[in-house]
């Protein structure tokens, strides 16, 4: 959280720092009544009334991204990766283990309040000191080519899109996404620099099929588990 405690602008600083999609890509994709009661005034607010929950906490900010991200997003990775394994253990969720970390405060996890692995580097090296030496993730190190999984996720999208949201569009606007979804799915290489947009636009249209009552299909497991991954 921020030191005065304004959960409206750090609401605001997260919906620009880590949005992937433009205010004017959304007003395309979505029918102009939908983004009036979705529009990035009424997500900050939202997100400021979910930061407000948890101003009390040891570390806010820790329990803001567990309680949301990890929760929601991370914590499925487990299950999704070893499905087929019949019981699958994520032992930082141990009750005395995640009491213990959630209630310490920021500045004992990460002591410079800027390296955000401090303690969970700390504490590895400690317990295994015989492989102290061995380096963790180099983010200086030049990355994968992803352009065959960035066509993949646009071809497979635009497919799934075509096929599963023409049956009912109430908040997207058809005629922008559905041209945009035969071009992913005709044209992958349009996922070589906007592999976002077709994620964005399919998980536009799973919201739209579950607020329609109509279950999501099955949709690219593997392919979206890498790119989350990613």
């Amino acid at each position: 959280m921020t030191a005065s405690g304004d959960t409206r602008a750090l609401a605001d600083r997260l919906m620009t720092d880590f949005g992937v999609q433009t205010e004017s890509l959304l007003r395309r994709l979505l029918r102009r009544s939908a983004y009036a009661a979705m529009s990035r005034t009424c997500a900050v607010e939202r997100l400021a009334r979910e930061l407000d929950t948890h101003a009390g906490a040891p570390d806010p900010m820790k329990s803001f991204n567990f309680w949301n991200r990890n929760r929601r997003e991370l914590a499925l990775w487990p299950y999704a990766i070893l499905r087929s394994i019949p019981n699958v253990y994520t032992p930082y969720l141990d009750q005395d283990l995640f009491d213990f970390l959630m209630g310490l405060p920021a500045d004992v996890m990460s002591p410079t309040l800027a390296d955000g692995k401090a303690f969970h580097t700390d504490a590895i090296n400690r317990a295994f000191p015989k492989y102290s030496a061995v380096p963790f993730e180099n983010k200086k190190a030049p990355k994968a080519d992803a352009r065959a999984h960035n066509r993949r996720l646009a071809r497979e999208a635009g497919r799934y899109i075509l096929r599963h949201g023409r049956v009912s569009m109430r908040w997207l606007d058809p005629a922008t996404v559905l041209p945009l979804a035969a071009w992913a799915a005709a044209r992958p290489a349009f996922g070589d620099n906007r592999q976002w947009l077709p994620l964005v636009t399919l998980y536009l249209t799973q919201l739209e099929m579950a607020a329609d009552g109509r279950a999501p299909a099955a949709c690219m497991p593997e392919t979206i588990t890498h790119m989350r991954a990613a």
